[in-house]
């Protein structure tokens, strides 16, 4: 272990027997099995620390936008599909012929592209629209983006589609993992997106062979580490290293590279060498750092502040997003090389970086501060998940023993973790007497209610009526920690029969420890979707003008409200509204004579009356009646 993991443990032994003292064992657990605050295990976590394709802009577990979008799309003629799959074993083999690819690889790669285009038929045929859509998008990038250096990882990925499609029509889940017979890479590397099929995913990949090298699995590490460097690309004339993303993410297109996996694999290549003493390692991990410190305009992803400081954007395509998880672990991965390699140069460039990384947090850091909880992000809606936040608070006390002035990382440790041991709890206000109909008509539609959480998490709903209950749902929110409004999708109780109901709220951290339970809260709510009944009209003349009376009906005896409106040719000319709800059953307008004159006008057309009945769900009904000619 190197200097800095040494200090690393060290710090983390005194953050475990402070936690044992003021927190509960929970507490002092999790603080006692971090290793590394750069890769923190975090079993039964929903997502990977730190990994760029779990962003917490979409939906936690779900498929993005652009990728629900993608399962709606039509597949291509099988007869394009062919022509990919042609291009795809058209590029290999020349590769073969030019010396650019080994025998033993082409022997293993020529058929990939035919199968692939069989899956797309096979599934074409058997109704799995969205999945041949899926498979299909990733043959057509592969064949697009085939190069040689490419070669190894688009073959990968083609290969685990075709292995699972091969014998399979089922989708899988977003975000599922599995092995293939084909890879020795670390269960998480492969992973199935909404969209785009199974992709791999560098970051959870050196996050798990990382591991592997601290808990001193070295056959394990070098074997991992072997088939990681086949996948990377090189970048300019000088072969720097690079990860590579092959599917769309956040308006990046398939290609697109973040500063989180490129400082996990400069780590990696350092640690190989100190293994093996081979000097190719060594160079490619001070290249991933020389790649790491490129500025942003020439292909790398540091982006140097005013000040000193740099911020290392997990998604370089948005700069102005910033991360709070993988600046840490880019700090983090820093100090540790910095701590263990035998050279010089990449140490003072090491130790540089971490001195901007850490300026760059330490400034930043109270803004990820909401009060309630930690931020995901800046320039992000979304409070981070339980997972990620416990991740800021060990990493920011990593952090605090590497760096000088250490006493900000420390508060903010503190408070994070002050955050979570506070009690799961929600509560619901509603607003008003709520009636809701959710009929889409753009009046009361979503039920609304002042939330308040104490976490932040997963809302699902049940709703009761007598013995009679409905749910628990799907999710149909996600709320943050502190106060805001909660609203109901606009579909949620649209096939309920009216009525008044019990609306129980349960809020799921999604991490499913005992530290953490799910909490609930009931509230009530009216479902109204049965509109006013028609009203009548009747229009009574006098020599002093005319009376409008309407009698209003509605099935429940309900409060409504009422407008009146006087028009000719379409045209409104005068308005009267009830002053609030009224319960009362009828009214009448009176339109003396000479008012009936002034709206005439020159006008022969007939003057006519409308009623519009609106109830407290939003519900209307329409009555109208001619008046005539004054």
């Amino acid at each position: 272990m190197s200097r800095m993991s040494c200090r690393t443990a060290l710090t983390y032994s005194l953050v475990a027997v402070i936690l044992a003292c003021v927190c509960s064992p929970a507490y002092a657990a999790l603080a006692a099995g971090l290793g590394r605050p750069a890769r923190v295990e975090m079993a039964g976590a929903p997502r990977g620390p730190a990994d760029p394709t779990f962003a917490e802009s979409g939906s936690p577990g779900g498929p993005t936008t652009a990728a629900a979008s993608r399962g709606r799309a039509s597949v291509p003629p099988q007869d394009q599909v062919n022509a990919h799959a042609k291009i795809a074993s058209s590029r290999l083999l020349e590769y073969r012929q030019t010396g650019q690819l080994s025998a033993a690889d082409y022997n293993a790669y020529r058929r990939i592209p035919a199968e692939l285009a069989w899956a797309v038929y096979r599934l074409r045929t058997r109704g799995a629209r969205a999945a041949a859509v899926d498979v299909a998008f990733v043959l057509s990038t592969s064949s697009r983006m085939m190069t040689p250096a490419r070669a190894h990882i688009l073959c990968a990925i083609m290969r685990a589609n075709a292995h699972h499609y091969g014998k399979s029509t089922l989708r899988p889940s977003h975000m599922s993992s599995r092995d293939f017979a084909f890879s020795r890479m670390p269960r998480g590397s492969f992973r199935y997106r909404f969209g785009y099929g199974w992709q791999f995913h560098p970051s959870a990949a050196l996050q798990s062979i990382l591991l592997a090298h601290d808990r001193s699995e070295e056959a394990t590490f070098l074997v991992q580490m072997e088939e990681f460097d086949r996948y990377t690309v090189p970048r300019s004339r000088n072969a720097l290293p690079l990860a590579e993303y092959y599917f769309p993410y956040l308006d990046a297109q398939p290609g697109w590279s973040s500063s989180l996996p490129q400082a996990r694999l400069m780590l990696a290549y350092n640690y190989a060498y100190l293994l093996t003493a081979h000097s190719s390692h060594l160079v490619k991990s001070r290249k991933a750092l020389e790649l790491l410190l490129a500025p942003l305009a020439s292909g790398g992803f540091h982006n140097g502040g005013a000040d000193g400081s740099a911020w290392f954007p997990q998604y370089p395509a948005k700069p102005h997003l910033r991360i709070l998880n993988s600046q840490l672990t880019v700090a983090l991965s820093l100090s540790d090389l910095a701590g263990s390699t035998p050279s010089e140069t990449v140490r003072a460039d090491a130790r540089l970086a971490l001195d901007q990384a850490q300026l760059a947090i330490r400034t930043s850091l109270p803004e990820f501060d909401t009060g309630w909880w930690s931020r995901y992000g800046i320039g992000m809606a979304r409070d981070a998940s339980i997972g990620y936040h416990r991740y800021h608070a060990f990493a920011l006390i990593g952090l605090a023993g590497a760096v000088p002035e250490p006493e900000i990382f420390r508060t903010h440790a503190a408070r994070f973790l002050a955050h979570d041991a506070s009690a799961c709890a929600l509560s619901l206000k509603p607003r008003a007497p709520l009636y809701v109909s959710p009929n889409a008509d753009g009046r009361n539609d979503r039920a609304s209610f002042d939330c308040t959480a104490t976490k932040p998490g997963h809302v699902s709903i049940s709703l009761r009526r007598g013995r009679t209950v409905l749910g628990p749902s799907d999710p149909v929110a996600w709320v943050n920690a502190g106060p805001q409004t909660l609203r109901l999708p606009s579909t949620f109780g649209r096939k309920l029969p009216d009525g008044r109901y019990v609306l129980t709220a349960r809020l799921d951290t999604l991490l499913g420890d005992p530290s953490t339970p799910s909490t609930v809260t009931s509230s009530q709510i009216f479902v109204d979707m049965r509109p006013p009944l028609k009203p009548v009209l009747r229009v009574l003349r006098s020599r002093s003008g005319v009376f409008v009376h309407f009698t209003l009906r509605d099935p429940g005896n309900a409060p409504v409200r009422w407008t009146v409106r006087t028009a000719r040719g379409g045209r409104t000319l005068r308005r009267f509204s009830a002053a609030g709800w009224t319960s009362r059953r009828g009214a009448a307008v009176f339109l003396s004579r000479s008012l009936l004159r002034r709206l005439s006008g020159q006008s022969r057309s007939p003057l006519g009356v409308s009623i519009v009945v609106i109830d407290r769900a939003g519900n209307s009904s329409r009555g109208f009646a001619r008046i005539g000619s004054p």
